[in-house]
């Protein structure tokens, strides 16, 4: 019983991180590779190669994950670096438990 409680609360936790926007600054077509699961809104992606690019016919702040099989479309917060750092192509998880879930996405 506390087995099926705590996966429930864990999948309402995950959907509910899922739900809210990841933070982006994506101009360009971006590619990365995992080596776990993870989920983006609904959609969980296994491990593998993955592009994420600005969704076509839309602003800046939708942007289109792909791993040639499954796209998914997820709303973005844009963010500007002070000019001070220096940014880098990156891809940041939340691990929650076992699972992880797409939190930040940088573009160089």
């Amino acid at each position: 019983m506390k087995k099926t409680i705590r996966t429930v609360m864990f999948v309402a936790l995950a959907a509910l991180c899922g739900a809210t926007a990841a933070r982006a600054q994506v101009t360009d077509t971006m590619t990365f590779k995992t080596t776990f699961p993870f989920t983006v809104g609904n959609t969980t992606y296994p491990a593998g190669s993955f592009t994420v690019k600005r969704a076509e016919d839309t602003d800046l702040t939708v942007l289109e994950i792909t791993n040639g099989t499954t796209t998914t479309l997820f709303a973005t917060e844009p963010e500007s670096v002070p000019p001070t750092q220096s940014v880098k192509d990156e891809v940041v998880f939340k691990k929650y438990g076992d699972h992880y879930v797409l939190s930040d996405i940088w573009d160089e």
